[in-house]
């Protein structure tokens, strides 16, 4: 009898435990995106809509710039000319169902993480006419659902990686 009571009591707790509210996958994009935005200087004001902080802005699906897809997992940030100026963020390989981060026309500096590497459905990035300088990692080569990546018109960058054209545009040397 003791027995079939303990069985009955972790059931219980299993059940209750799979019930407890957990975090839910937009928190961690959110800071993600928080701390991108923090790396931006921003004289358009174009990330105004990017404070979480703020009724109704809770979530980056309705924010500026940026698409998610039908389990809202940002899936496109897309904030081509507008001025941002400031530096590229690791975090951003945290983004695990982004399929296009689109940053041309802009003047951020700095280098580009290798951590974009870790964005396995990534398809498109474009990150041309910027002030980008140092190596474009050879993390971004062996990304599965690449399709172009465009890293044309920016200030010292080398390749870290044998580019195979068209995917990879940039005129520049191996580092």
């Amino acid at each position: 009898m003791a027995m079939g009571r303990t069985s009955i009591m972790l059931l219980i707790l299993t059940l209750c435990a799979c019930l407890l509210p957990t975090a839910h996958p937009l928190v961690s994009e959110v800071k993600v995106l928080a701390v991108f935005k923090n790396s931006l200087q921003d004289p358009n004001n174009v990330l105004q809509s990017w404070d979480p902080t703020v009724p109704g802005l809770n979530n980056p699906c309705g924010w500026v710039g940026v698409q998610c897809n039908t389990q809202y997992k940002v899936q496109t940030v897309n904030l081509i000319y507008n001025k941002l100026s400031g530096q590229l963020v690791p975090e951003l390989g945290l983004l695990s169902d982004l399929e296009y981060l689109l940053l041309y026309g802009n003047m951020i500096t700095g280098t580009i993480p290798a951590e974009l590497g870790n964005l396995k459905q990534l398809y498109q990035i474009n990150l041309r006419q910027n002030k980008l300088s140092g190596k474009i990692p050879s993390s971004v080569a062996n990304l599965p659902m690449l399709h172009s990546a465009d890293f044309s018109d920016n200030g010292a960058l080398c390749w870290e990686f044998q580019p195979a054209p068209p995917k990879f545009m940039g005129d520049y040397p191996l580092c």
